[in-house]
C-alpha cells in the first residue's frame, strides 16, 4: 500500500508540474501542424484504412453473434442476457472504431 501512496504523490506532482509548466513558456514554444514525410503519408493512411475495415469487419461478426445467443438464450437460464450483457461492449467498442479519428482530432486541436 506504501507503494501506491508514492506511486500516486508521483503522478499529483508531475501532474501538477505539467499543467503549470507550459502556462509559463506558452510564448516561447512552437506549435507546427503535424507534416508526414513523403511516401509515409499513403502508406499510414492504408494501414489506417485497413485496421478500420478490419474493426468494422468484425464489428458487424459481433453484433450478429450477440443476436445469435440473445436467440439462444433461453436454454441456458439466462434468459438472453448473455447477449443482452454484450451488446454494451460491442457498442463501446463500435463508438471507438467508427470515432477514433475525430476522438484524436478533438485532443489534437
Amino acid at each position: 500500500m506504501n507503494m501506491v501512496k508514492r506511486f500516486v504523490a508521483l503522478v499529483v506532482l508531475v501532474g501538477s508540474n505539467l499543467l503549470v509548466a507550459p502556462a509559463a513558456f506558452a510564448d516561447e514554444v512552437p506549435n507546427p501542424k503535424p507534416n508526414a514525410p513523403d511516401g509515409v503519408k499513403d502508406m499510414a493512411d492504408k494501414i489506417i484504412g485497413l485496421l478500420k475495415w478490419g474493426g468494422l469487419a468484425f464489428a458487424i461478426a459481433g453484433l450478429l453473434i450477440i443476436g445469435i445467443k440473445m436467440m439462444s438464450g433461453r436454454d441456458n437460464g439466462r434468459g438472453g442476457r448473455d447477449g443482452i450483457d454484450a451488446l454494451g461492449y460491442w457498442a463501446g467498442g463500435m463508438v471507438l472504431v467508427g470515432g477514433a479519428a475525430s476522438i484524436v482530432s478533438f485532443f489534437m486541436a
